[in-house]
């Protein structure tokens, strides 16, 4: 597992959204993580 703090606090941000808005819809969750995910790549 990536030891990354960068890393590691995407990954709770992701996690709490997860949390806050699954029941609401996910697929604009896997959508939000998504792009949470390319720009974070990117940046590095």
């Amino acid at each position: 597992m990536d030891k990354d703090p960068r890393n590691f606090d995407i990954l709770l941000l992701n996690g709490s959204f997860s949390r806050l808005w699954d029941r609401e819809n996910s697929v604009a969750i896997n959508q939000n993580v998504l792009i949470r995910t390319v720009v974070y790549w990117t940046l590095v």
